[in-house]
């Protein structure tokens, strides 16, 4: 009750602050600026916010009842295969949407996706796939979404897992 009273009291001190203004003066109309207010709150406390937002976030997500959370998180990398598969057909000549992929192309495609994913995934997220070697259930995940050749055979994903690892940790 205490911290309510509080509260009032500041609010009404800043009601005070702002309509004050208004009554002061000799008559003419004194206009509030609460835009240049609204702009200047944002610019000083707009970390705060963003901070503020996402430990509501990240609290509300742990509150959630675990099927729901599971869900999410399937969702979440779904939508993580779904960029890098993406991102490894638009880094690749030769390679797009649809087309039917040979195995050197297929394999440079898997390895601009997973270079792609290394770089911009959160680990939580990759550790999401397997518990002992991520990269793999990644690589995996990923040449499922890609349209290879019937011809074409599984690549060697250990080793283009190692490859692109090393590759983003020497950078």
């Amino acid at each position: 009750m205490h911290r309510l009273s509080r509260v009032a009291a500041a609010a009404l001190l800043l009601l005070a602050c702002l309509v004050a203004p208004a009554f002061a003066g000799d008559g003419s109309p004194v206009t509030v600026p609460w835009g240049d207010l609204i702009v200047w709150l944002l610019v000083t406390f707009g970390g705060s916010f963003v901070a503020l937002a996402l430990a509501l976030y990240h609290l509300v997500l742990k509150h959630l009842s675990v099927p729901l959370r599971t869900w999410l998180q399937q969702h979440n990398a779904d939508q993580l295969i779904e960029r890098m598969v993406g991102a490894g057909l638009n880094s690749v000549a030769g390679a797009s949407r649809g087309k039917v992929l040979t195995a050197e192309i297929g394999n440079q495609v898997l390895a601009a996706a997973l270079n792609y994913g290394f770089a911009q995934a959160p680990k939580r997220l990759a550790s999401y796939f397997d518990q002992g070697h991520a990269g793999v259930a990644v690589a995996k995940a990923v040449y499922a979404r890609l349209n290879m050749d019937e011809d074409a055979s599984a690549p060697d994903f250990q080793a283009i897992v190692a490859q692109t690892a090393a590759a983003v940790s020497a950078r």
